[in-house]
């Protein structure tokens, strides 16, 4: 199936007739590329209006930086009720692309386990913005920090 063809099923499905199938709140997540074009969807049902954005909960797994700061400032804004990105201790896609080459940036909020994630397991809810240093940024970028290779 083409990335078209996709497209206009979610159109047709969500997009269209999205609030008249979703009765409390509508739920989108997905976990490393899954999670950036999770992001990308709840900003195009928040954009559509197909949904009002206090029902729409996003939650992202591991979520590469997706677009460039008016993009995490507009989806901190459009989506500002329920939105979470969850990140662990040493994860290189969280890192990826690299902010040295141009303008990408996370938006708003990460849940940061610096542990092993398994149940009962302690996570921080990350205050200092986009990039907070006492999160996953504490590690440093990737290419600067062997161990995360080998997790």
């Amino acid at each position: 199936m083409t990335e078209y063809k996709v497209f206009k099923l979610f159109r047709g499905g969500v997009l269209i007739g999205g609030a008249k199938y979703v009765r409390d709140s509508g739920r989108i997540t997905g976990h490393s590329l899954g999670g950036a074009l999770a992001s990308l969807a709840a900003a195009k049902i928040v954009h559509s209006k197909a949904i009002p954005q206090e029902r729409i909960k996003l939650v992202t797994f591991g979520q590469p930086r997706t677009g460039d700061s008016g993009f995490a400032s507009g989806m901190a804004s459009s989506l500002s009720f329920y939105n979470y990105r969850v990140t662990r201790a040493r994860d290189l896609v969280v890192h990826v692309p690299p902010r040295v080459f141009q303008d990408y940036a996370h938006y708003r909020t990460e849940i940061f386990y610096d542990n092993d994630m398994k149940p009962g397991a302690k996570w921080i809810r990350c205050v200092g913005g986009d990039e907070d240093k006492n999160c996953a940024n504490k590690y440093g970028h990737v290419l600067n920090n062997k161990s995360s290779l080998f997790i």
